[in-house]
């Protein structure tokens, strides 16, 4: 590709117009990248990265991760409020409902709330994401507490012992100078 600069270009700007040649020959347009609906799958991880999204799992669904990008711009205009929050966990596969303090019968403390789960039954991992992503688009002040199931599998260990003997207790007075 002939070179647009003039002859007595520096060595400098030789290396950047040789650097800058290949963005011609990039497959999507840049607007297309730029946009979470037409972004490219293999580019929806920078793309996410660009616009800050809180939480990203590259096992996410692609409907799940574009969702998750176009609402990030939502959820950074609004942090702290109760919209960003239910913006937030609604790009979990499974539905939350936010109960602010004084929604509560009977009402609890201020700056509170708490975030229900339905199905009541999450994995731990799944547990672990959404408190990330309420602590992201959450103020500062407020607390919450999650009202939920989670399943774990392992293997429980139980035992006990039986101990007998005597208690003794000894006391000392001692002598202060």
């Amino acid at each position: 590709m002939p070179s647009l600069l003039p002859p007595n270009a520096t060595p400098l700007e030789r290396h950047v117009a040789a650097l800058t040649e290949r963005l011609d020959v990039m497959p999507p347009p840049f607007e297309q990248i730029w946009n979470a609906e037409t972004c490219p799958v293999s580019l929806l991880p920078w793309l996410a990265w660009a616009f800050s999204v809180d939480e990203w799992h590259s096992d996410w669904s692609e409907a799940q991760k574009r969702k998750v990008i176009k609402d990030s711009i939502f959820i950074h205009q609004h942090k702290g409020t109760r919209a960003a929050v239910e913006r937030a966990l609604s790009s979990l596969p499974f539905n939350t409902q936010l109960v602010e303090w004084f929604e509560q019968n009977p009402p609890s403390n201020p700056y509170t709330f708490l975030i229900q789960s339905t199905p009541t039954t999450i994995t731990a991992d799944e547990a672990a994401t959404l408190m990330h992503l309420v602590n992201a688009a959450k103020n500062l002040r407020s607390h919450y507490v999650l009202e939920t199931e989670v399943a774990v599998n392992g293997t429980v260990f139980m035992g006990g012992v039986v101990m007998s003997g005597q208690e003794t207790e000894i006391f000392y007075q001692g002598y202060a100078p």
